[in-house]
């Protein structure tokens, strides 16, 4: 499945997230995925729809998204399946 139309594309998703599930929920999922990437062996991937509900993907890919933007040592695959630590 191509999951690539989760990308991130602009920050107004934050704010929506934010009013739909609430600033805590929302902030809590992210930093669990933040850790997890932190956390990941050097040359390893993470199959995404392998360990998050299809509900999140789209959350959880846009943060993975954010992450990329300051740790540039990760990237996407082509369909946003996989994150990779390089």
């Amino acid at each position: 499945m191509d999951y690539s139309k989760y990308r991130l594309n602009d920050w107004k998703w934050l704010a929506e997230y934010r009013e739909e599930r609430g600033r805590e929920w929302v902030d809590n999922f992210m930093g669990r995925v933040y850790r997890k990437l932190m956390e990941l062996p050097v040359n390893n991937s993470i199959h995404i729809p392998s360990i998050c509900e299809e509900s999140n993907i789209d959350l959880f890919i846009k943060t993975c998204c954010m992450f990329i933007l300051s740790n540039p040592r990760y990237e996407m695959n082509y369909d946003y399946s996989i994150i990779r630590r390089l």
